[in-house]
């Protein structure tokens, strides 16, 4: 998770935000890393190969990096030109040489033998933390604007080192051109997961010692108010059981009942386990909200209804509050809500009865979820039994290999594997888990749970299944007025977030849309590989708790909502994903499959509208008997329309499957004109043109067209090829193109709905600078509100 964390980070780090276009480039100056203490040569290779080093140098941004082992050529600014930048970065212990770099600073890193990570007197676990720190009288002794000061970066965390290492350079190296995830100009940071501390020095007054000190009128330290928040809940103690709310939420009856029925349900598992309460589980639980999902993310680290904080088997260290689990509930609106935290008992339980037994391993990841799921037994407010038959006919059970290797994997599709287990644990003799776990290991385990999931299928599919019902084939008469809605990477900005909530006000209330589509991605390296990686993990991703958050915000705003995930290929796109071999076939599709049954759970869960069973996937439509399959597996789980985002060039024609969809869904960029000296006729004859194929589709078909995307890039010559975006900034011609396609499209009766591209749930009114797609706050804006509002036929351009 750390990883996928840290690549996310990076990734927003130095997301391009490009301020200008052309000009003169900047005189050309080096960012000089000179990498240090334990494992140097090791960590300068890891670096020079980092993502954010060939980002910067590909961009063109005037930098060059010189990445280097030991401190040749930082002494006084030696070797250096006028605005280079020395990044001095080592894992801890580093030696007294390096330490003393920072002796000016209020930092206290230990020594050889004992390293630590202390900084105004508070101390940092290593293994959780890294520290930036700029070094003020480095180089020159007032640094200034054009000599930028040097950076000392330290940790025990190598993968927390390289994301700092992107920190300072989004943040120093050339400001508003990079985008930085910590956005604040800062002199210190540390980071611990989503927790950080930052601000700036100022001069100390007395003499002697440390020559700066931390500036309190900016010092922001997500670590003293995460203590101080857990230190000030309320406590409802039970037997088993201490329930910890906000104090403003302790009144009235529903948390004691909680309380209650939390130590009923410890009762109940602890003795299915076996473990011995000496002292009981501690649980914080808020109610859910936007503001509850970002404090649950900074404070754990994760985004889920339910978080093991950390585990302390010779009690809680100090500080820590002993808080085992962390979790939000809607007890009153979404009581199936309360499988996560149930679940987490279970798992809390099952760390405790290992951290009892000297010599006892931790589970692989699946199993203790799986085993947690078994002494919980409910699962998205069903028995887990329940949803068995469904996922055997989908063909979407997971293997003994994956459920026995240490850590979770990249395709993480936790509604589908984790009832599975729970049922292939429950087929193994054993009354415990313990004993399960003992007689399975002494012979095999990976062997004795292949067995049981070969049996839990076949009962599986023994089992009752009713029949999938066909829904109408439209939602209702209403004309679908929809925006792409595209999640914002960050705890502050992602479809959880206030500023997502914030969003979809000004979606509705000033854009008159009454609809959105929601996108998870999976991501791809290569199109002709068939390794896939679900981006459901991390706070930066689209998580699932999430997409079920902003599908309910967004119901609760009167908007229907469009669940439609995609595939995100590196330097390609989805189109070109196509395998070399029957056998990576397989792989693709079955990976493709869960991914796809696992946004269809979560969708019928969230009670989301519309689900797309693909994004412009147009290689892979000559395999319809898996198509066709998957779409079937689609409709055990999510009983509302169905269609697929079909590519404007091509797929749509191809697609061999649209007679068991009810929509027929285009990702409409179709080019208006091909050339940037277009009129507003032409343009408007180009659009009619477009608008005649789609109509053409819908009366082959006979179903109506739904525009799963379209949109116009705020870039000169816009209509040419409006799938694209970047080069010259051009927002009159973007306004253009929309004018022209969206007056020639109209309303007709054969068109269910468009879905305008794109909108950020990140809540800015101001448009980035970059020539990409973003409408908000642009003329185009108006344009889109206006045909939004519309009820008559096509009419003309006024333009």
């Amino acid at each position: 998770m750390l990883r996928l964390l840290v690549g996310i980070g990076i990734a927003v780090a130095l997301g391009c935000a490009a301020g200008a276009q052309g000009g003169e480039p900047s005189p050309s100056r080096t960012l000089h890393i000179h990498c240090v203490g334990p494992d140097a040569e090791a960590s300068a290779e890891s670096i020079r190969e980092s993502w954010f080093l060939r980002r910067l140098l590909r961009d063109e941004s005037g930098w060059q990096v010189e990445t280097v082992v030991g401190l040749e050529g930082t002494d006084d600014g030696a070797d250096r030109g006028e605005g280079d930048v020395s990044l001095v970065v080592g894992r801890l212990p580093l030696s007294a040489e390096i330490r003393r770099l920072a002796a000016e600073l209020p930092l206290d890193l230990g020594t050889d033998e004992s390293p630590r990570l202390a900084l105004a007197g508070s101390s940092y676990p290593l293994d959780e933390v890294a520290v930036a720190l700029r070094l003020p009288s480095r180089g020159r002794s007032t640094p200034t604007a054009d000599w930028p000061a040097d950076w000392l970066v330290t940790g025990a965390n190598e993968s927390l080192l390289r994301y700092l290492v992107a920190q300072v350079a989004a943040t120093v190296l050339q400001p508003g051109r990079f985008r930085p995830a910590v956005r604040e100009d800062f002199d210190y940071l540390v980071l611990g997961g989503e927790l950080r501390r930052l601000g700036r020095w100022r001069r100390r007054a007395a003499t002697g010692g440390a020559r700066y000190e931390i500036d309190p009128a900016h010092d922001r330290d997500d670590f003293t108010a995460r203590r101080r928040w857990y230190r000030e809940l309320t406590s409802l103690r039970r037997p088993r059981v201490v329930l910890r709310i906000p104090a403003e939420e302790a009144s009235g009856e529903r948390w004691a009942a909680l309380a209650d029925e939390l130590d009923r349900a410890v009762a109940r598992m602890a003795p299915r386990v076996p473990v011995e309460l000496d002292r009981p589980l501690t649980v914080v639980v808020e109610s859910a909200s936007p503001e509850s999902h970002v404090r649950l993310g900074r404070y754990t680290g994760d985004l889920k209804p339910a978080v093991l904080t950390g585990f302390f088997p010779n009690g809680a260290p100090e500080g820590s509050q002993g808080i085992e689990i962390h979790a939000v509930l809607s007890p009153d609106r979404h009581p199936d809500d309360r499988y996560a935290l149930f679940q987490a008992l279970g798992r809390a339980l099952i760390r405790r009865a290992i951290a009892e037994r000297p010599g006892s391993a931790d589970l692989p990841s699946w199993l203790e979820r799986g085993a947690a799921l078994w002494l919980s037994e409910e699962w998205y407010g069903r028995p887990y039994r329940d949803w068995l038959p469904r996922l055997a006919a989908a063909e979407v059970f997971p293997t003994a290999e994956e459920l026995t290797a240490p850590q979770l994997g990249p395709a993480v599709a936790e509604t589908l594997f984790t009832p599975v287990v729970a049922a292939a644990l429950d087929r193994l003799p054993g009354a415990t888990l313990e004993e399960t776990f003992r007689r399975a290991q002494e012979t095999d385990l990976t062997r004795a749970l292949a067995g049981a999931l070969q049996a839990v299928e076949r009962a599986a599919r023994e089992g009752s299944l009713p029949p999938p019902t066909r829904p109408a084939s439209r939602i209702a008469d209403d004309f679908l007025a929809g925006v792409s809605f595209a999640h914002s990477p960050g705890l502050e900005s992602g479809y959880h977030s206030p500023r997502s909530m914030d969003q979809l006000d000004r979606v509705r209330d000033r854009l008159g849309a009454d609809a959105v589509s929601l996108m998870p991605f999976a991501s791809q390296r290569d199109p002709a590989q068939p390794a896939m990686h679900f981006l459901n993990q991390g706070t930066g991703s689209e998580t699932d708790l999430g997409m079920v958050a902003g599908a309910r915000a967004a119901h609760e705003r009167g908007l229907t909502v469009l669940w439609k995930p995609h595939v995100y290929v590196g330097g390609s796109w989805p189109g070109e994903i196509a395998m070399g071999s029957e056998e990576d076939w397989r792989t693709w599709w079955r990976t493709y499959r869960r991914y796809i049954v696992h946004h269809a759970f979560l969708a019928a869960y969230a009670e989301a509208d519309l689900f797309s069973v693909g994004v412009e996937l147009g290689k892979t439509l000559g395999r319809e008997a898996e198509w066709r399959h998957l779409i079937r597996s689609v409709r055990l789980f999510f009983r509302g329309p169905l269609t697929y985002s079909a590519n404007w060039w091509g797929d749509a024609d191809r697609a061999p499957f649209w007679d068991e969809l009810e929509y027929l869904g285009v990702d409409a960029y179709y080019p208006l004109g091909d050339s940037p000296e277009m009129t507003d006729l032409q343009l408007v004859a180009g659009a009619r043109k477009a608008v005649d194929e789609l109509r053409d589709l819908a009366e082959r078909h006979g179903k109506p067209v739904l525009l799963t995307e379209v949109g116009f890039a705020a870039r000169k010559g816009a209509w040419i090829s409006p799938h694209e975006e970047g080069g010259e900034p051009d927002e009159r011609h973007q306004a253009r193109a929309y004018d022209a396609f969206l007056s020639a499209l109209g309303r007709p009766s054969w068109l269910a709905g468009v879905f305008v591209w794109k909108v950020f749930s990140t809540g800015s009114d101001r448009p980035a600078p970059l020539p990409g797609f973003v409408f908000l706050g642009r003329p185009a804006e108006k344009l889109v509100r206006r045909y939004f509002a519309e009820r008559e036929e096509p009419r003309p351009s006024t333009r």
